[in-house]
């Protein structure tokens, strides 16, 4: 609630019953319809300015006071999804004066408080936090070397048309809708292609494309070809390395596991829903981002181009991959198993 207005005529008067040695107590008694605060304030005005006048304002009085931009801010805290028009239809029952969703938007931006693009990532649920809590305090355990043994992996699918990332363009108002301001998006992407790759500290590891989806067989047949010789690469007599693969239907598969079992291949136990601990995500978003800086003709080009950018990935961008690893899963412990902006 704001305060009350009072009149210049109350508050004169208020003024000529101090003057005449009145306590404040034996005013609110004798003039009832104001408070004891508000004939303290009045009377401390007087004494320092010699009126009870209000100075000129610069413009319109805010229509709101502490008290309600703080019940704003609560609000809008409590339920982040909220527009500023719920908000209004929220809070203007309990407020004095009747404010617009600008207003609303205005004692936010007060605060500091901005309107920003909800991000996506996988729900997680209170036993996948659990999990990635007690996952990354044991990669924290490991030491710097240990961590460099490792083999990350995964897979990603690419477009020849439509694109992951966000394009900015420099326009005027009335232009949004130019060819040479959109991004154009086609229904199936004009055709797709599969990647699985795979990275090390000293560098990107081997690579293959695929049709399709993949499944148990086809994934059993990349890492033969392309996992063991990346493994016969950086670590030709250490049987110390680790592989990572994430929890995919098809990598969960007793053939897989078989597999790896007879491969003697020691497995790193990965959380669920956890692309965020994951460093060979962030290749997927610059090669997503150097194939819309460079337009996609056909399947042919992407295949070549999805081949070309990876293996350029450099090993001082490897190096710093693996060494946000430890700084992610500290991140995720201080996040309560939630996710990370990584």
């Amino acid at each position: 609630m704001g305060r009350r207005i009072i009149s210049d005529a109350i508050k004169n008067q208020v003024i000529g019953l101090y003057r005449g040695d009145k306590t404040i107590n034996e005013i609110q008694k004798i003039i009832k319809s104001i408070s004891k605060s508000c004939i303290a304030r009045t009377i401390k005005k007087y004494e320092e300015t010699g009126t009870v006048r209000d100075k000129p304002r610069s413009g319109r009085p805010r229509k709101t006071c502490l008290r309600d931009d703080n019940a704003i801010y609560r609000l809008a805290r409590k339920f982040p999804k909220y527009s500023q028009k719920r908000i209004a239809q929220e809070i203007n029952p309990a407020l004095a004066n009747h404010i617009s969703k600008q207003t609303i938007g205005r004692r936010l931006l007060d605060r500091n408080l901005g309107s920003y693009t909800a991000a996506h990532k996988p729900l997680l649920k209170r036993e996948d936090k659990q999990k990635r809590i007690k996952f990354c305090k044991k990669l924290l355990q490991m030491s710097d070397n240990q961590i460099k043994k490792i083999i990350f992996s995964d897979e990603s699918n690419f477009q020849v048309i439509n694109r992951d990332n966000k394009v900015l363009v420099r326009r005027h108002a009335h232009e949004k809708y130019l060819d040479r301001n959109i991004v154009p998006r086609l229904q199936g992407g004009g055709g797709s292609i599969g990647i699985w790759a795979c990275i090390t500290n000293e560098g990107s590891g081997m690579h293959l494309l695929y049709s399709g989806r993949m499944d148990q067989y086809k994934y059993i047949e990349t890492l033969e070809n392309a996992l063991l010789p990346t493994r016969d690469i950086f670590f030709p007599n250490d049987d110390r390395w680790m592989f990572q693969h994430d929890n995919a239907p098809c990598h969960k598969a007793h053939s897989v596991d078989n597999w790896l079992s007879q491969m003697d291949i020691n497995v790193l136990q990965w959380p669920a829903r956890s692309p965020d601990l994951n460093p060979i995500e962030n290749v997927w978003t610059i090669i997503d981002r150097k194939l819309a800086e460079s337009p996609v003709t056909s399947l042919a080009d992407l295949k070549t181009k999805l081949s070309e950018y990876f293996d350029t990935i450099s090993i001082d961008y490897c190096k710093n991959l693996y060494s946000s690893i430890k700084r992610r899963c500290r991140m995720c412990i201080k996040n309560k198993g939630g996710h990370i902006p990584y």
